[in-house]
């Protein structure tokens, strides 16, 4: 993964911070990935995983990452 793509995740995830909040599974398309935030534990800590668009214009789970977790409270300052 890029710098880049990795900054324009950290900006979504910035502008779109109360949403993700709010909901606890956030989803984002972007032309190349599918941005997904997430806590599924419910211990305000958000996983982030990104997937690969196919050439189909579906995700490709076989070429997921994933960016460091980011607590509540992290979100919130960004």
């Amino acid at each position: 993964m890029t710098k880049e793509l990795e900054y324009v995740i950290l900006y979504l995830i910035k502008k779109y911070k109360d949403e993700i909040i709010r909901d606890g599974d956030w989803w984002y398309g972007i032309p190349e990935y599918s941005i997904n935030v997430f806590d599924y534990s419910d211990k305000n800590v958000f996983d982030i995983n990104v997937y690969k668009v196919g050439e189909n214009g579906m995700d490709d789970y076989s070429e997921c990452f994933s960016l460091p977790s980011l607590t509540l409270e992290e979100i919130k300052a960004l």
